[in-house]
């Protein structure tokens, strides 16, 4: 676990939170209003936008950032966690207790972690391979119902 990055401000627009992200070194903010959580922007939410032509000036952290947060208490195994990240394809995982923010799981944290203790003989290669070639393809995340503000200005659900 890593201290989260946090903003306060979910009226900060999503250039002001890429440039957070840029300076911190980190894929998300967790975004808090009275000591509690309320949402995670992530690089990918920017990404989304630039995508769909937001502009990046005017668009605010709520208006693109996650506001269901899938959370997990401080005693669940790092074994758990990496599997709730990759069911829930996420990739930042915030810690919290009684409320409380005390950080952030991320995959940079994970696969330091199981790397140490990976066998070192076994090759990337081999990894593929028991994957299997026909292993199924990443579904579609519909995560935020939120980012929705379409090149003409009209709000819509994405």
């Amino acid at each position: 676990m890593t201290e989260a990055t946090i903003t306060e401000s979910a009226a900060d627009t999503l250039r002001a939170a890429a440039e957070r992200m840029w300076r911190n070194q980190t894929g998300s903010l967790l975004v808090v209003n009275d000591g509690r959580l309320t949402g995670i922007i992530t690089e990918r939410d920017v990404l989304r936008a630039v995508a769909l032509g937001v502009d990046l000036g005017a668009a605010t952290v709520d208006e693109a950032m996650t506001v269901e947060v899938f959370t997990v208490p401080p005693d669940m195994s790092l074994r758990e966690a990496a599997r709730e990240m990759a069911a829930r394809w996420i990739r930042h995982l915030p810690v919290v207790e009684e409320g409380r923010l005390l950080g952030v799981v991320s995959m940079r944290d994970v696969t330091g972690v199981f790397a140490a203790f990976a066998p070192g003989g076994v090759s990337v290669e081999a990894r593929v391979r028991s994957a299997g070639a026909g292993a199924a393809a990443r579904p579609h995340r519909a995560r935020r119902p939120r980012l929705r503000q379409s090149i003409t200005g009209a709000r819509t659900a994405v």
